[in-house]
């Protein structure tokens, strides 16, 4: 029997931040990782709070000032992170702390200081009975259910790629690619400008995203989708009621994934990125891994984009290898529930770092007990 109670589950994305108890098939909290702080308080009502966290900042736009605490997949502001955290345990889990061990996610390749800094937050200022910090990109791997394949995750700011053999990651061939749902979110925005639709403040641009996430796709041939515009075309229902017209706006957006070089910038899309991985991987795992290739995070939700992928890798890659492509209905929550199923597995108890184990090695413990 373990010493702990229910872990907490807590997934810190870029755009979603999803947490919640491991007893529950879903998290119970899914908001946006935003924070908003008050502009010219003094000009404003007096019950008006300073800061506003998530779904919040969506509703009281016209005072705020808007900030993401993670960019590209990595904590930037750990003060505005703190308050998330707090927002998340507090008013949406309302759990005590001090009794439960937490199991939260992070990139691949975190920076040393950051995992530090996380382990230490949640000891000296949420009091968990216990710690770990588990790759996003690997938990996958457990929601599917088997222990060796290829993961494509991808979130609102960072697409990864990555082997896992065994349940390891095999972190020399991680691909990653700083690009993801906030790039397309901004170059459809960008797009809708040559219909003479502007669309630049925060509020505007949360806008922009739920449109991407009701109506973009993509193409699994670009060429070919461009010859068939006007079969396409549809209408977004605006707040204030007007009707706004997309077309190519729909699959030209997602692209950038693919053709980084449509918003400036000069890196390898994803494309290239599954193709570096599979072929930095041992030639006696590459079939393995390929016939287990896992869509996962919010950003994979895309229509079309399984096919475009399993087209473009399957032309490229050598004919003794096939790419099949996994896509969970669900894959949006597959990194959550890929961490509530590993804290759950009877072995991974020695893996929590104690509290005890805190106070005698400090932060430090991390790295040897996280990895």
């Amino acid at each position: 029997m373990s010493n702990y109670g229910i872990p907490v589950i807590v997934d810190n994305g870029s755009g979603i931040c999803k947490a919640g108890l491991a007893d529950s098939d879903f998290p119970k909290a899914v908001f946006p990782t935003i924070i908003g702080h008050t502009r010219l308080q003094k000009y404003i009502e007096s019950d008006t709070k300073e800061v506003y966290i998530g779904d919040e900042v969506l509703c009281s736009t016209g005072f705020l000032s808007f900030s993401y605490p993670i960019e590209n997949g990595y904590i930037k502001n750990w003060d505005d992170m703190e308050r998330i955290w707090l927002y998340t345990f507090t008013d949406i889990l309302r759990i005590q702390t001090h009794e439960h061990p937490l199991l939260i996610t992070e990139p691949p390749l975190n920076p040393k200081e950051n995992k530090e800094k996380m382990v230490q937050i949640m000891f000296e200022s949420f009091n968990f009975q216990a710690f770990y910090a588990a790759i996003q990109a690997v938990l996958p791997i457990y929601s599917a259910g088997i222990v060796t394949g290829m993961i494509y995750d991808s979130g609102d700011g960072v697409t990864q790629i990555l082997p896992v053999y065994e349940g390891y990651c095999l972190v020399h061939n991680i691909m990653r690619v700083d690009i993801g749902g906030r790039n397309v979110t901004n170059y459809l925005a960008n797009l809708l400008t040559e219909t003479g639709n502007y669309f630049k403040s925060n509020a505007e641009i949360e806008i922009v995203r739920r449109m991407k996430e009701q109506l973009c796709y993509v193409a699994e041939d670009f060429n070919d989708e461009q010859s068939r515009n006007s079969d396409i075309e549809t209408f977004y229902e605006l707040p204030d009621g007007r009707s706004l017209r997309l077309g190519n706006e729909r699959y030209r957006a997602p692209e950038c994934l693919f053709n980084p070089n449509l918003i400036g910038l000069d890196i390898g899309g994803v494309g290239d990125a599954i193709y570096q991985c599979i072929m930095r991987s041992d030639l006696d795992i590459r079939k393995v891994l390929c016939e287990n290739f896992i869509l996962s995070g919010g950003s994979s939700m895309f229509p079309g984009l399984k096919g475009r992928i399993t087209r473009e890798i399957n032309k490229i890659i050598p004919t003794s290898l096939s790419l099949r492509v996994r896509d969970d209905p669900d894959r949006k929550y597959s990194v959550w529930k890929g961490g509530s199923i590993l804290s759950k597995i009877s072995s991974f108890e020695s893996n929590w770092i104690s509290k005890d184990e805190y106070e005698e090695y400090g932060p430090s413990i991390v790295h040897r007990k996280c990895f």
